[in-house]
């Protein structure tokens, strides 16, 4: 009597049906926690810590080295997030909640107001050269309006499968950041090896590539179609270092309006402001509030491919390759 083949007849087991713990509901509110002491934390030491002249922290600085904790374990949780999602996909694809309406009002709203500031600072400025940072912000700002457009169309899950406008609006969306970053890298008025320079690269870099997975959100047309590690690490990134760095901003801008005078803290009332404007990070906080309601949303329906959906996705890449190698092959013997 041959013995049946238990790679095929037998079930899971609760060791393989249960998730790794990235992709459940308890880590998505862990990230909020991180999120939150990365912004508290960052507030405080700009606030006690930080040295306006040379713009650097304190070498002692506890606060600043909870901050670069935070950072680090949010770009490992990213990562770890990307190498575990390899067998998972969103079914069904993660639709739009509460948090969304308010992201993507808040978000489309901040973006109008840095058009207009930009508008005004352009007009009041006339720079020498045709890469300056207020170009470069203006430019962006237009964009801007796409990034507006396309939060507030991905709430409307028919404006998925690769529809024009939506797509065309996330693409122009994210390169409105993308020219953000580069405004600031222009902007020496902030020294170089500032670590608020660095960690203002790191949260628009995080809410860059949030954008570009809600842009490829709005691409597929399956859950099958989507890039679920990709999905996963940018939205782990958006929320704790997007949200974490922008959220510390906000609060650092708040302390300084109402706590700093010049009597107080000469050095700090005239040093030039290292952090970006208001608007913008509240801009990126409602981005990062988009990404935690996706976070949430897909934990709920993440699950793992099932064996024969995996050799399907296997078989359909080599018939690909299979294809791919042959019309090569034509090619090179017509040539």
């Amino acid at each position: 009597m041959t013995k049946p083949d238990a790679s095929v007849t037998r079930p899971q087991s609760d060791k393989e049906k249960r998730p790794f713990f990235l992709h459940t509901r308890p880590a998505a509110i862990a990230a909020i926690v991180l999120a939150l002491i990365l912004g508290v934390c960052y507030a405080l030491a700009m606030r006690f810590d930080f040295d306006f002249p040379i713009g650097h922290f304190a070498l002692d600085s506890i606060l600043f080295h909870i901050v670069i904790a935070v950072c680090a374990i949010g770009v490992a949780a990213s990562a770890l997030a990307y190498f575990s999602s390899g067998t998972k996909i969103l079914d069904p694809l993660p639709e739009s909640g509460p948090r969304s309406l308010f992201a993507g009002l808040l978000a489309a709203a901040m973006c109008l107001v840095i058009l207009c500031q930009a508008i005004r600072v352009s007009a009041a400025a006339i720079p020498e050269k045709l890469v300056s940072p207020e170009n470069l912000s203006l430019l962006s700002a237009v964009l801007g309006l796409f990034l507006a457009a396309s939060v507030i169309l991905s709430w409307f899950p028919e404006n998925r499968g690769m529809k024009t406008f939506p797509v065309v609006s996330a693409v122009l969306g994210a390169l409105s950041v993308n020219i953000a970053m580069f405004a600031c890298y222009f902007d020496f008025t902030v020294p170089l090896n500032s670590p608020v320079r660095n960690l203002t690269t790191l949260m628009q870099a995080s809410i860059l590539l949030f954008l570009f997975s809600e842009a490829r959100l709005l691409i597929v047309k399956g859950p099958k179609d989507l890039p679920v590690p990709f999905q996963l690490a940018t939205q782990f990134a958006a929320v704790i270092l997007g949200m974490g760095i922008s959220l510390g901003g906000i609060l650092w801008r708040v302390i300084r309006w109402f706590t700093l005078t010049a009597e107080a803290s000469p050095a700090c009332a005239a040093g030039p402001e290292p952090t970006l404007p208001l608007s913008r990070l509240v801009l990126y906080f409602a981005l990062s509030v988009l990404a935690l309601d996706r976070l949430l949303a897909g934990s709920k329906v993440i699950r793992s491919l099932t064996k024969e959906e995996i050799e399907e996705a296997e078989r359909k890449a080599k018939e690909a390759k299979e294809k791919k190698k042959k019309k090569a092959a034509e090619t090179e013997s017509k040539a």
